[in-house]
């Protein structure tokens, strides 16, 4: 099954407690996406990665153009 196609893997419950507890939540079709994106355009894939880090808690989303 294709990602974009599959359910989260993560109860909307835990992640309400993630983001309180100001943790991220980086789903792994995300997580290809990133370093796919590092593969071709490593200084752009690090400002995602120092992004997620400065993030307080919840899914991290890529903003792509």
């Amino acid at each position: 099954m294709r990602p974009e196609n599959r359910a989260l893997s993560i109860t909307p419950e835990a992640l309400a407690f993630l983001g309180r507890m100001g943790a991220a939540y980086l789903p792994a079709p995300t997580l290809f996406t990133l370093w796919k994106v590092w593969l071709q355009e490593p200084d752009r894939a690090r400002s995602h990665v120092e992004r997620l880090h400065a993030q307080d808690g919840g899914t991290f989303q890529l903003s792509l153009p």
